[in-house]
This record gives structure tokens, sequence and C-alpha cells, in this order.
């Protein structure tokens, strides 16, 4: 869990991942909820809630005072609504919570939910943010070490965490000479100046930003 403090009083980032790992014998399927009750400037029954991003699920409160939001990166499901209603929906262990993405005006309240099938051994990482005044970037590691979601080696579906899975995947595109690993060109390590082919340079930088986690460099993916 990170928190960061906003540039003004009042206002506050919390980031959360947490990892997950099957330590059975089977594959399993597990179901994962994170809820977000604000009651936004202290205030309850004015608040309106509506999911304003289905694509980053992300779902915003205001009231005629401030502003909240919730983010479920890649989340399967999510419901905004009555908080009593989606606090019930949460705990109710129907496992699938609506897709409602409102507007409501009320004591309102968001979820998000993951469904998430793991092989025995097989470990994935949930992310999700809460925010007061301050609006949430989509793309919570914005790093170009991201590269790829956990298990799988496609460039360009970071899972907003920088892990072994990112560097197992550019290890693997470097060793094969892909054209993907060519962040970087000789001596340099702006990445996106890449054109001189793949060699230690390339692997050096993406090291170097790798090692210094989703804070390592503000830039697209690669």
């Amino acid at each position: 869990i990170t928190i960061e403090d906003g540039p003004m009083p009042g206002q506050v980032l919390v980031r959360c991942d947490l990892e997950i790992s099957n330590e059975s014998t089977q594959t399993n399927t597990f179901q994962f909820f994170n809820l977000a009750d604000f009651d936004v400037s202290q205030t309850v029954l004015d608040d309106i809630v509506e999911v304003t991003d289905t694509g980053a699920t992300l779902a915003t409160f205001q009231d005629a005072a401030g502003f909240a939001q919730h983010l479920g990166v890649d989340a399967t499901r999510w419901q905004v609504g009555n908080a009593t209603t989606v606090r019930n929906a949460v705990s109710s262990g129907a496992f699938d919570l609506s897709n409602d993405v409102g507007p409501f005006t009320g004591d309102a309240a968001s979820a998000m939910q993951w469904t998430v099938t793991l092989a025995p051994g097989e470990t994935t990482t949930i992310s999700s943010a809460i925010s007061l005044n301050v609006a949430i970037t989509a793309d919570p590691c914005p790093s170009i070490a991201d590269i790829t979601a956990t298990g799988g080696c496609t460039p360009g579906t970071g899972d907003g965490v920088v892990d072994l899975s990112d560097f197992s995947c550019y290890l693997t595109l470097w060793s094969t000479s892909s054209p993907l690993a060519d962040i970087t060109a000789t001596g340099s390590c702006v990445p996106g100046s890449g054109g001189d082919g793949v060699d230690l340079s390339d692997f050096s930088c993406y090291l170097s930003l790798w090692s210094g986690g989703c804070d390592g460099d503000p830039t697209t993916p690669i």
C-alpha cells in the first residue's frame, strides 16, 4: 500500500497492490472484492457516484464541495449505487456484481470484483486505488519496465506492477533480438530512442528501469 499526499490540503491518493498465490495442488478460481464507501466532504446523502470509465474501471463520487475516485485495475465486474445495496452485494456470496454504472445520488458506494483462476503455484497481482480530490491516472504504473501481465509475455499488457514476470519477458525479447527489446540508443538510457539494434546497452537500461519499479520511468510501456 502506498499513500501519496496531494499538492493541496484535503488531497490524498492511496494505491494497493495485492499479490495472490495458489499454494494448493489444484487449479482454483477465486473471487476478490474491493469496496469504497465515501462520504465526500463528510456529508452522507448528497454524493453522486457513477462509473466514469468502464475501460479503466473507474468510479467517481462527487458533491458540491469535492470529489473522490475508486479504481479497480482490470476488474472483472463492478457496481455503484446505494451503499447498503452495494455492501450486501459484496457480502452476499453471489459472486457477480451487477455492472451498474449509475449515476446514483445519496449514500453512495462502489465495488470492484476480480475473478481470478490460478494454476498450482501461479501468482498474480490485483491493483486498486482510491483518492480524495485527486484524479487517478488510468495506469497505476507508467514505467516502461511494466511491459507485461503476470504469466504472459505480450509487451504493452502491463498489469500495474513491476515484477519478475516483466524481467523474464524482457530477457526473452532481448535474447531473441526482438525489435521490441531495442529500447535505447547506445550509451544512453532514453526509452524510445532505439534504432541501433539490440545490444548490452538495452539490457543495462532496462535493468536500471526495472530496479526503479513503477517510479523508474514515467513513459509509455514498450
